[in-house]
């Protein structure tokens, strides 16, 4: 019987098991033959030793043969298997370099870095974005259609450009009768986002300085994220179109705005410094800890990662609600206060945890210290480190050397201090959880005398 060699997008596609047939490299689709059910049981051995770790045994099985990518009942691989267990990234890297298939699909259209994402193993998923791996769009069209939350373009009216970021582009939109912020990542080809805006032949000119493959993979992960959230405290997730390109998603419209803008409208309008009154810094602070109290809290410990009044949003009745899960990541093992080797450097500069600019283990106390700058930009109104001027490399050259620099918190109400100090201690284990930390502050009368700035 002659060789047969299959794409991995075939090999996707197909309706039975591959296994190789001794030396000979075979492949046999027939399952009465005996070194058919030679061949799978070795790759069966194979999948046991992945889950177990064992990697002595592993490699056994693939020098002697052992079909690295047999796929079992369900389409899965001994690499999917990998991602959804708990084992380290050494078993993944093995199977790769015996020519594992990073983006081979099972039969629920998951690849193996799907499956890492959904099990938060986050060192197998490192590896497999090392080796090309993608998130598998087909999966993401089922569970929308599944879920209802899949939405037709058609029904989608482009409005007014509101934004542009490192990652995609935004504009407000009407969807069924109500307002709505469409984000787009840009095409994986040629063509941008510009073309769905009217009247707008300039603004679609501008480049938004990242990759549109690196942006469409970006918010595919969003979208990964949103569609199982629902909380008050987080913008609320609407839907998304992932038939055609550009790939955009849905949430609710914020007419407020970003907390950041927000406060320099009022620095403006002032002609200098402003600061909310105490009830306002309690509210917007508490939402914050509420948001991350159940990010934290989720069976799948979700790990925000870019904490910043840019993705802080206003609704018109200045309720605070968090946004942007472009960064985010599911904690190592699903549960948090675990230290997690993550992707050092990431997240807004000014708002960055020493252990994440250090590229250090961390885990979800990282969003308490942005959380506690974030504290001290609401209540004093200025930005974290601002004596230090206006660029921010500054600070993190600090903590690259060794050093612990934090803000003035003489800048801020007396009887938030020792909240800011707690949520950015040098010992991570010392940070209080989100849920402390609203505790503390609903403790807090709005008008206590205590709280004015000495």
């Amino acid at each position: 019987m002659a060789e047969v060699s299959f794409s991995e997008e075939e090999w996707s596609d197909r309706t039975f098991h591959q296994s190789s047939c001794g030396s000979e490299s075979t492949v046999c689709t027939i399952g009465n033959s005996p070194k058919y059910f030679e061949g799978r049981a070795s790759a069966m051995e194979l999948c046991y030793a992945s889950v177990d770790g064992n990697i002595t045994a592993m490699r056994n099985l693939l020098e002697n043969g052992a079909d690295v990518n047999f796929q079992d009942y369900s389409g899965q691989t001994a690499l999917h298997i990998a991602a959804a267990s708990e084992s380290d990234s050494n078993v993944a890297k093995l199977l790769i370099e015996f020519g594992s298939m990073v983006n081979v699909a099972d039969k629920m259209s998951r690849t193996p870095l799907d499956v890492a994402l959904a099990s938060g193993n986050v060192q197998v998923e490192e590896v497999l974005r090392e080796n090309g791996a993608k998130i598998r769009q087909a999966r993401l069209e089922n569970e929308a259609i599944q879920g209802c939350w899949a939405i037709d373009r058609k029904d989608v009216v482009i409005q007014e450009k509101l934004g542009c970021t490192l990652k995609n582009k935004i504009f407000k939109g009407k969807w069924r009768e109500i307002d709505v912020v469409v984000k787009f990542a840009l095409e994986k080809r040629t063509t941008m986002a510009r073309k769905h805006s009217k009247g707008s032949s300039q603004e679609g000119k501008q480049d938004c300085g990242t990759s549109a493959q690196q942006q469409y993979e970006e918010l595919l992960h969003e979208i990964s994220i949103l569609q199982s959230l629902r909380h008050p405290d987080l913008v609320m997730f609407l839907g998304a179109c992932l038939k055609d390109e550009p790939i955009m998603f849905l949430t609710e419209y914020m007419p407020r705005g970003d907390l950041d803008r927000y406060f320099r409208a009022k620095r403006k309008a002032r002609q200098g410094l402003w600061q909310p009154p105490m009830h306002q810094i309690l509210s917007w602070s508490k939402a914050l800890c509420r948001a991350l109290s159940f990010l934290h809290g989720c069976s799948k410990c979700i790990i925000h990662r870019d904490l910043k009044p840019l993705n802080l949003l206003l609704d018109q009745s200045l309720e605070l609600k968090v946004t942007d899960f472009g960064i985010s990541k599911l904690a190592s093992g699903g549960t948090c206060s675990e230290y997690t080797k993550m992707t050092g450097g990431v997240g807004s500069l000014r708002y960055m945890a020493p252990e994440v600019v250090r590229h250090e283990l961390y885990n979800e106390k990282a969003d308490i210290y942005s959380a506690g700058l974030i504290f001290y930009f609401i209540s004093s109104g200025r930005d974290p480190f601002h004596e230090v001027g206006k660029d921010p490399e500054k600070v993190l050259n600090q903590f690259l050397a060794g050093e612990e620099p934090r803000p003035t918190v003489s800048d801020c109400p007396g009887c938030l201090r020792g909240i800011m100090h707690d949520a950015w201690d040098q010992n991570i284990n010392k940070r209080p959880s989100a849920s402390t930390l609203y505790q503390q502050l609903s403790a807090i009368p709005a008008g206590n005398a205590c709280c004015a700035i000495s």
